[in-house]
């Protein structure tokens, strides 16, 4: 944002407050009755330079949006800056890797377990970064006759952890070094 965008924010805040309190003293002049009315007619013209505000910091809004339109507008914004800001941090972390002379394969860490019970098990994957192709991951264990039943993704700021609940079809049989292994090198192929 450039200097002047601060200047504007500190003056319309300004404004704003001088509203209010020019406001509140009308209010306290007044009748219960005509301050709930001088309330409503308050926080409506609150809303609308809010509104005002926020429209004006969104990219390309159609000229007439109403209020649920604008807030959804702000909501895919927002995600969007924060897909941007992820890419950002992996392309950052890469560009890292190969100046410290590591390739982006060389820098990543990424441990599989298979815990098997019964016809079920709950594979788990650790690694420092996201896939890049999950269903890369997901053609892997339907190549061992698993069925994917839930699958959870959590992450941190320096990894990532999958969590697979699969269930064992009748005719396969159950080796988790095998799984393991040739999951290990899916991933390679995956990040």
């Amino acid at each position: 944002m450039h200097s002047d965008g601060q200047d504007t924010d500190t003056q319309d805040s300004d404004d704003l407050q001088e509203i209010v309190w020019r406001d509140v003293d009308q209010m306290n002049k007044i009748t219960t009755r005509e301050s709930q009315t001088v309330a409503e007619q308050l926080r409506r013209k609150r809303m609308n330079y809010l509104s005002t505000q926020l429209k004006s910091l969104l990219p390309a809004t159609p000229p007439k949006i109403d209020r649920c339109g604008l807030y959804e507008e702000a909501i895919n914004y927002i995600r969007k800056l924060e897909e941007d800001l992820h890419q950002l941090q992996r392309r950052r972390d890469h560009l890292l890797a190969i100046q410290s002379g590591k390739t982006a394969n060389e820098n990543i860490d990424h441990k599989v377990t298979v815990e098997i019970y019964d016809r079920e098990a709950i594979i788990s994957i650790t690694s420092q970064r996201r896939p890049r192709y999950m269903w890369r991951i997901l053609e892997e264990l339907e190549t061992h006759g698993l069925d994917v039943e839930t699958s959870q993704l959590f992450t941190g700021e320096s990894f990532v952890l999958l969590y697979f609940h699969v269930n064992f079809r009748d005719d396969i049989s159950q080796d988790p070094v095998q799984i393991q292994t040739s999951l290990e090198c899916r991933l390679k192929l995956t990040y």
